[in-house]
């Protein structure tokens, strides 16, 4: 025979460790719940089965309109409140990821511009913030976000001296290498909304 206290505390386990219930305006307990009865009330919201779809069934892809309205309408993308935007970029077959005022140092030389110039990265494979992140496939479209570098510096590195020998024969090899640099400072991360 079980314990009389055992169905007291089955009971109380029961009602005052019970999961919250959702209602469709906010959140609330059950068990706290305006009725007397010990059982308590739950409000389901409207049937759930209607809103989803049917099984195998595609979902359309959101097309440019609906994109830009949902950047607009969301308050959380607000230029002003949003977190830093960060964009990973490819340049050439070299992979980098920035957000405004990161320097990037190329370890190769762009042709056909000058120091000063502002440039417009058009390979952007993701960009994002902590609120969102958008893929490209592979690139995402250079109209609709924006990646700006200005050109600081076009230099290069100092003089190295690389001596190759092999071993048992006296002849050396002196290697002098000076590889040429090209450095950006990003100006501006954004998107066309």
């Amino acid at each position: 025979m079980a314990a009389p206290w055992r169905s007291v505390l089955n009971t109380f386990c029961r009602t005052a460790f019970q999961r919250p219930v959702l209602s469709q305006s906010r959140a609330t307990f059950s068990r706290f719940s305006s009725s007397s009865s010990s059982t308590p009330s739950v409000s389901l919201p409207s049937p759930l089965t209607s809103s989803f779809p049917a099984k195998n069934t595609t979902i359309a892809q959101p097309t440019a309109e609906q994109l830009t309205a949902a950047f607009k309408s969301s308050s959380h993308l607000n230029h002003s409140l949003q977190t830093p935007l960060y964009a990973t970029i490819r340049i050439h077959k070299h992979q980098f990821l920035v957000s405004v005022g990161d320097s990037v140092t190329l370890p190769f030389r762009l042709k056909d511009v000058q120091v000063g110039d502002v440039i417009r990265l058009t390979q952007i494979e993701t960009l994002g913030s902590r609120k969102f992140t958008w893929k490209g496939s592979p690139f995402i479209d250079d109209e609709r976000c924006v990646v700006r570098a200005r050109v600081v510096e076009q230099t290069k590195e100092p003089m190295r001296i690389k001596i190759r020998k092999k071993q048992r024969t006296r002849r050396t090899k002196h290697i002098i290498s000076k590889h040429a640099y090209t450095v950006l400072t990003i100006a501006e991360v954004g998107y066309n909304a």
